[in-house]
């Protein structure tokens, strides 16, 4: 698919798949706007493209992937001063509707949740779902033979299937001390998923919080794609087999750093 060079250079910033995502989704907006360019483009223009892709039936998170790769575009093109403005900076999203309670936690959330759980292996508990985004199956398996050296930590999701992530600076050395305490062929934290989501959900409750363990994971994503992660490292982070799972909290391509570094782990 040729697209025009403007948005070629565009994609050149970021990663294989995401730039393979994200080349299909302006490739269908060029489409539309035909015979107008890319660049030429108004507000009103891309929520005719929005309502096209509504009108197909796609899937509202789909939808919202196609959008944020426009959202994405137009905001590098004003960056590069291609454009005066963008076009997309009031292009709203379809809502897609949470699978469960409790999923979006706040950075102020979070903080409050890691400091209500009783210092030591549940402040760590929360920290680690927090700032891995593994789910709490995948960290309640963590055993001292998982992590690995320059911070990595092996994971086991779902079928088994495994994954290298990056801990950040803040968590690894509690981490790694928890997981010498252990010992070899024993788990970090010794508790199974129904103890670890009780301790999470004690937390929040103290404070009217409805927290899970789950909201952690989520929150690692939403607060990562914010602070401007790309979206296949985060993909890659939390163990998702498509890109759009991502893009549910995202607005658009960025840094191709480990999503652990844009991260503040609360104390």
């Amino acid at each position: 698919m040729t697209l025009p060079p403007e948005a070629e250079r565009f994609l050149e910033g970021l990663t294989d798949l995401t730039a393979d995502a994200y080349r299909v989704d302006l490739g269908q907006l060029a489409a539309h706007l035909a015979p107008l360019s890319l660049l030429g483009a108004s507000l009103a223009d891309l929520k005719s493209w929005s309502a096209a892709l509504e009108a197909k039936g796609l899937k509202p998170a789909t939808t919202q992937r196609k959008l944020a790769a426009a959202k994405s575009f137009y905001r590098w093109a004003w960056e590069e001063e291609l454009l005066s403005s963008t076009p997309a900076a009031r292009l709203r999203s379809p809502k897609v509707p949470a699978r469960d309670s409790g999923r979006y936690l706040s950075p102020e959330q979070v903080a409050i949740i890691v400091g209500n759980c009783r210092p030591g292996r549940d402040r760590l508990l929360a920290r680690t779902l927090f700032g891995l985004g593994a789910r709490v199956s995948e960290v309640c398996r963590l055993g001292f033979s998982d992590l690995r050296d320059g911070q990595k930590v092996r994971v086991v999701g779902k079928g088994n299937r495994e994954r290298v992530v990056s801990c950040p600076d803040s968590v690894w050395p509690e981490l790694l001390e928890a997981a010498r305490a252990a010992g070899p062929g024993a788990k970090i934290f010794g508790i199974d998923r129904r103890a670890a989501w009780q301790i999470i959900h004690d937390a929040g409750a103290a404070n009217g919080i409805h927290a899970m363990p789950h909201g952690l994971r989520h929150g690692h994503a939403s607060a990562a794609i914010a602070a401007g992660c790309d979206l296949q490292a985060v993909r890659h982070q939390l163990g998702h087999a498509s890109l759009t799972t991502t893009s549910v909290y995202a607005g658009g391509g960025g840094d191709r750093s480990s999503s652990g570094d844009f991260l503040e782990i609360p104390d």
